[in-house]
């Protein structure tokens, strides 16, 4: 794997995972406001997993497992 190749994987995956916490942070706002300390740790957590998941299964469902179509679909929910 070349250097390139490296940096824009680093990149996409620090992407994926911040908008996955961005979704998971949300979500625990609207639904879980009440709970705190390691339970909210554990919900947030639980709720980036159950969402990495889905869009994987999605994607590949439909044959675009690929890294730019699950930074999109990561981009696109982050923003929703």
């Amino acid at each position: 794997m070349s250097a390139s190749n490296l940096l824009l994987a680093i990149l996409c995956a620090s992407v994926f995972v911040g908008c996955g916490v961005a979704v998971a942070i949300a979500l625990w706002r609207r639904f879980f406001a009440h709970w705190t300390g390691a339970d909210a740790v554990l919900v947030c957590a639980l709720i980036w997993i159950c969402w990495a998941l889905l869009l994987g299964q999605l994607l590949g469902a439909v044959g675009l497992l690929r890294r730019g179509a699950l930074l999109v679909s990561a981009l696109i929910t982050a923003a929703i």
